[in-house]
């Protein structure tokens, strides 16, 4: 169970990556709300992504845990509290 757990893990990292660099590189994200909604959610799920492989990799307990988790999910608070902002002001227009 535990082998197919982190090949889940890694899957979504190699596609959430890919999705990253591809809608990063190729797509003009940055001139709508949508677009920047979508790139901001996507580097979160990847953040995220990273934080359950590096527990897989180095273990549950490695050095900078603390650090990375703090790091993490200041970001994923900061671009969740973003896109409620966002999606407020997008419902007051008319």
């Amino acid at each position: 169970m535990e082998l197919v757990t982190n090949c889940f893990i890694f899957t979504s990292l190699v596609a959430i990556l890919l999705y990253v660099i591809a809608y990063g590189t190729r797509a003009p994200w940055w001139r709508t709300v949508v677009g920047r909604s979508l790139f901001a959610l996507g580097c979160v799920v990847l953040a995220i992504s990273c934080l359950g492989a590096a527990g897989v990799v180095f273990g549950q307990n490695y050095e900078l845990r603390p650090i990375a988790r703090l790091l993490t999910w200041g970001a994923t608070a900061g671009v969740s509290v973003g896109l409620l902002v966002l999606w407020i002001r997008a419902q007051r227009r008319p």
